[in-house]
């Protein structure tokens, strides 16, 4: 049994919203439950105000870190402490990927005459949250906002076989660069049709690739050595791009030489171009894996250009009207054909940011029609 904690956040004046809420978890769970998972409700009624070495605020804190799901629930005022749960919750989530966050504000009628000087907490509020890339969902009534969790539940639940593995998961797993690169190339054939060892490359070709760029690619596992998909980039030096996105050379191409690889401390520091040689996922996995997938992309793509990685330009090459389909939706222009196979699309760091696919990712903290794709 998969017990996942939930810790609900809210001022004094939702308390109905809150209790109504916490009923309908209980009754997910005599449906969940079936299916090897239990919803258990942090509360911070069942905390003992008994006396401490720490404000009673802080055990409440250390639980939000234990979770695996905040939900911050507001309307017409953020009390202190509620705010300070939210940022208790975000900053852990930044360090470690939880607790997932969801926050809801209640758009319903109010008494004016009950408005007070508290209301610029809200509006205060609204706004940090929206500096740091965090988007809020509005709920009109506790229905409405039970409608739209069930859907976001259901999502995660289903998102929870899956979890994200790199180089630290690679040695744990004691495979070395080739043992991954045979794995990840067994799931290129099965998924990619008319490769060969030309257009696709070999395990001794791209192993030593892979060890020294760690950040540039990620795999998408279902369990230990059980691989369902990964993506993978490489900074290109500028003559072997330009070759690339005319689609005048093979990926088998590549080698260590080719790439701009980090400095002696695994950063980047200048302006890159890359190349997206890979996004896959195994057919049976594609309905939910392609989102946690395409998000991981979006944020190391993200990450790396904050730590000194300055994308320009971007090509892919799609060898599947899948693959087409994931480069229009993600902003790319069609550029040319491959000489031998696929089509060549490109973009920019800059254009990319500002495509509606990629805003949609980024809309919550937790972070929809495309497939697997050799791009």
């Amino acid at each position: 049994m998969q017990t996942i904690k939930i810790f609900i956040a809210s001022s004094a004046e939702l308390k109905e919203d809150r209790d109504q809420f916490r009923k309908f978890i209980s009754k997910e769970n005599d449906r969940l439950h079936k299916n090897g998972y239990y919803l258990e409700i942090v509360q911070w009624e069942n905390f003992l105000d008994a006396i401490s070495d720490t404000r009673l605020q802080d055990e409440y804190n250390n639980a939000i870190c234990n979770c695996d799901i905040v939900i911050c629930l507001f309307f017409t005022k953020v009390g202190k402490y509620t705010a300070e749960e939210f940022d208790t919750a975000y900053q852990n989530f930044k360090n470690t990927q939880r607790p997932k966050i969801w926050t809801y504000f209640k758009n319903a009628p109010v008494n004016t005459g009950s408005i007070t000087d508290e209301i610029n907490t809200l509006l205060t509020f609204k706004k940090k949250i929206g500096s740091i890339g965090h988007f809020f969902t509005e709920y009109t009534s506790i229905d409405n906002l039970i409608n739209q969790y069930r859907t976001q539940l259901d999502m995660l639940l289903a998102e929870s076989q899956f979890f994200l593995a790199g180089y630290d998961e690679m040695i744990d797993w004691d495979w070395n660069g080739k043992t991954l690169l045979r794995h990840l190339i067994a799931i290129d054939y099965e998924t990619t049709d008319n490769l060969n060892e030309v257009n696709e490359g070999t395990a001794d070709q791209w192993a030593p690739v892979f060890e020294r760029n760690p950040k540039c690619w990620q795999l998408l596992a279902i369990r230990e050595k059980e691989l369902a998909g990964y993506w993978c980039f490489f900074p290109l030096k500028k003559d072997q791009f330009d070759k690339m996105k005319n689609g005048l050379i093979e990926d088998g191409a590549i080698t260590f030489e080719t790439i701009e690889n980090p400095n002696e401390d695994g950063k980047y520091d200048g302006i890159y171009n890359i190349y997206i040689v890979m996004f896959t996922l195994k057919e049976n996995y594609r309905k939910i894996g392609l989102r946690i997938l395409l998000r991981s992309l979006l944020d190391r793509m993200d990450e790396l250009n904050r730590d000194g990685m300055r994308i320009n330009e971007i090509c892919a090459n799609a060898f599947s009207p899948e693959g087409e389909s994931l480069c229009y939706h993600l902003g790319f222009t069609f550029y040319k054909n491959h000489i031998t196979s696929g089509r060549m699309f490109i973009t920019t760091y800059d254009k990319l940011q500002k495509n509606d696919i990629w805003n949609k990712f980024k809309k919550t903290v937790d972070g929809y029609k495309a497939a697997e794709n050799k791009a």
